[in-house]
């Protein structure tokens, strides 16, 4: 075995980390970066709360217009006017407004469906948290029954 030249102790070591001013540099923008990047999450988790209301609203004006649907299949006439209800759902209790009114077209109803999480925010559309507009006819078309077909 071959013995290494011993070198000074001085030739051996190396200067090796991260001076003051680095450190501290560092550490400045940590602490720019993070408020920054705090602010950004808390925005997104208002956010999500304010897609989930969103959702709920759609899924409970998608419900009424189902229902008008499952009405008008069934033969019954759909008259112009303004319908108030409530119903519950996921927990919450979501107020809704229905307004049918007559299009130039004739039997053709336009049914404007706003949803919102108070009874009075739903009378308006800019408080309301979601608005549906469906056009269906007044009663069903005589010569074609509910699937498309000729009697």
């Amino acid at each position: 075995m071959k013995q290494s030249p011993s070198l000074p102790l001085r030739a051996l070591s190396f200067d090796a980390g991260f001076t003051l001013i680095e450190v501290m540099v560092a550490l400045m923008i940590v602490g720019i970066a993070l408020p920054a990047l705090m602010f950004q999450l808390g925005t997104q988790l208002d956010n999500t709360g304010v897609i989930n209301d969103r959702t709920q609203a759609a899924w409970v004006a998608q419900d009424q217009l189902a229902l008008l649907q499952l009405r008008q299949a069934a033969g019954e006439e759909l008259p112009a006017g303004e319908w108030r209800g409530d119903v519950e759902n996921a927990g919450r209790r979501w107020y809704w407004l229905r307004v049918a009114e007559a299009t130039p077209a004739p039997g053709l109803l336009r049914h404007s469906i706003r949803v919102a999480d108070s009874a009075q925010g739903v009378s308006s559309t800019q408080s309301a948290q979601f608005s549906l507009d469906a056009y269906l006819m007044r009663a069903r078309f005589s010569g074609v029954d509910a699937a498309g077909a000729a009697p």
